[in-house]
């Protein structure tokens, strides 16, 4: 996937000098998972005020976050402490994140006093996200079927996942568009949904 405004190098380069510090540090990659998952509540609940400075707040966290998820599996490689739980967890840590984000936005968008169903709005976000990182969780545990193509959209969503939409929140609460933010966010994310269980009713993997 081609980023030409480079939200991918710039997060990987901020990835490698946290790297760097937590080399020298006595700390395991699945620590880093569960720091990186204290992050993200504090960026969800930061979104979840509903004022102005507290969603750029959380769009920070967000985006600090994202740049820890590309820290754990580093620091596992560096270390030769890859693992399948490692994996798991990671993908549960980014399962919570996502998950909570749609209903965070959702609560901070009704708090600034925006009218619509926006909460319904947001547990459809979140429920589908959830279809979908179960569905990771299940293919993770299950290498039978590796040789089988995946799908290529999913892995256009964890790269935009992980780059760009911290920015775009970022954007979207400096400017007052985190409504709309949230109403496109959720069709993209309830149409990938989609895609992923046709998908996988016929057999293929998005992993």
């Amino acid at each position: 996937m081609t980023h030409p405004i480079g939200f991918i190098r710039f997060n990987r380069r901020c990835s490698s000098y946290v790297i760097r510090a937590l080399a020298k540090l006595p700390v395991t990659p699945n620590q880093v998972t569960l720091f990186n998952l204290g992050v993200g509540l504090l960026a969800m609940l930061a979104l979840a005020q509903g004022k102005w400075w507290s969603a750029i707040l959380g769009a920070f966290f967000l985006e600090v976050s994202y740049i820890l998820d590309n820290c754990d599996g580093e620091l596992a490689r560096m270390r030769g402490m890859v693992s399948l739980l490692g994996r798991q967890l990671d993908t549960l840590v980014d399962t919570v994140i996502h998950v909570g984000l749609f209903p965070a936005m959702a609560i901070g968008v009704v708090r600034q006093g925006w009218h619509g169903p926006f909460t319904w709005v947001g547990c459809i976000g979140g429920l589908a996200t959830l279809v979908i990182y179960i569905i990771t969780l299940m293919q993770e545990g299950d290498q039978s079927a590796a040789s089988v193509k995946a799908l290529p959209a999913w892995h256009g969503f964890k790269d935009a996942a992980r780059t760009d939409y911290a920015l775009l929140v970022l954007l979207c609460a400096s400017l007052g568009w985190l409504p709309g933010l949230l109403w496109v966010s959720v069709i993209g994310v309830v149409v990938l949904c989609a895609a992923i269980l046709i998908h996988v009713v016929q057999g293929g993997r998005i992993i």
